[in-house]
């Protein structure tokens, strides 16, 4: 009977206060982690969806720009994006008041990349080759940083070459349709001489190309051996190391630059050189034509000396009849790569060239001024 009447007391007697605060507090702790956990699984889902949304846009914009280049018939890389846009061209830059990546054609704006919502975005572009630019695209996103990167080949570029400098950070191309591509089918080098002086002796090599027609006339040189001379690989001036022996050949060669693959070799042989000499005869080269676009073009001139081994006191070029056209000390003729231009029908270029002992000898060539 005792025990009866105790169950049923403590049946009787319910749930304590203190049972009950406590049941409270764990429920109440429960029900906080499970919101947190929520809280963190959202928060880290949604910079996951963020981060996703800015690779894939950055993809797909340089989708667009690889499109947008492919098929280009002249194509420059910019400094910026400058101050007037020239309505018959294209332009791919960032825009300095929004930060937004912007495509530029035929009057109208379109937005690449809205750099908004705490993104941005920066474009580069860098010249790989005559005919191909490699450009990268990155974003910066609450200090983390995405990018993408593509190299693109301007298909149409035909005789024209990429202008400008890199790196870059703006672009210009128009989608002229040019000439079709004609490959080199062999290469030819010529030179004064089959020997060169010992001791930093020089000698100047030329190279053509067959078809006369072919769009890319332009080699790269190379030598066999740079531990006896040296070759500027864009001008073809052999050089003699300072501690090259006599006897020893040198094979040289000159690679097309228009992927069709051709080459020749040249053979030179280092010769202890003879007593420097005066220059006696002069002429200029110009391998690749004697005529010049009136914008964006260049002309590289070179120079044979005769002897080839004489010593050079100094080589001075200079272009007249147009103050808008330029000359290096290398030779390159250029015409303006912005909106200015040639306004002169033909250029008259000087060279004077100055031996070790005074003697001098100068020489002048035509160069006609061009539209195409």
């Amino acid at each position: 009977m005792l025990i009866k009447r105790n169950i049923a007391s403590i049946k009787n007697s319910g749930i304590t206060l203190i049972e009950l605060i406590i049941t409270l507090a764990i429920v109440s702790l429960v029900i906080a982690m499970t919101f947190s956990m929520n809280i963190f699984a959202n928060n880290t889902f949604s910079k996951g969806i963020k981060k996703s949304d800015v690779q894939s846009t950055l993809r797909l914009a340089a989708d667009y720009v690889t499109k947008q280049l492919r098929f280009s018939g002249e194509v420059e890389l910019l400094p910026a994006k400058p101050a007037d846009l020239d309505s018959d061209t294209e332009y791919i830059y960032i825009d300095s008041s929004t930060g937004s990546l912007i495509h530029y054609s035929n009057g109208v704006y379109k937005t690449i990349i809205n750099s908004s919502g705490g993104i941005s975005t920066n474009i580069e572009f860098q010249q790989q080759d005559h005919q191909t630019v490699y450009f990268k695209i990155s974003s910066t996103l609450k200090g983390e940083d995405f990018s993408v990167d593509s190299s693109v080949i301007a298909l149409n570029l035909g005789n024209n070459i990429i202008q400008g400098l890199s790196p870059s950070y703006a672009i210009s191309f128009t989608k002229e349709q040019p000439a079709a591509f004609i490959p080199v089918t062999s290469v030819n080098i010529s030179a004064p001489s089959s020997t060169i002086p010992t001791g930093g002796g020089t000698l100047q090599l030329s190279s053509s190309v067959n078809p006369l027609e072919a769009s890319i006339k332009t080699v790269t040189w190379s030598v066999n051996n740079t531990s006896v001379a040296t070759i500027d690989k864009d001008s073809g001036l052999l050089k003699t190391t300072a501690s090259a022996a006599s006897g020893i050949p040198i094979v040289v060669t000159a690679a097309a630059n228009d992927g069709s693959g051709k080459l020749a070799t040249y053979t030179v042989t280092t010769a202890s050189p003879s007593a420097p000499t005066a220059i006696t005869a002069l002429s200029i080269v110009a391998n690749d034509g004697t005529s010049i676009k009136r914008n964006k073009g260049s002309l590289q001139l070179s120079y044979n000396a005769t002897p080839q081994n004489v010593k050079l006191k100094s080589v001075e070029w200079n272009v007249f009849n147009d103050r808008n056209a330029s000359i290096s000390a290398s030779g390159l003729l250029r015409s303006p790569n912005g909106s200015n231009k040639l306004t002169a029908n033909s250029l008259k270029v000087t060279l004077k060239v100055t031996s070790i002992d005074g003697t001098s000898i100068s020489k002048d060539i035509s160069i006609a001024v061009t539209n195409k």
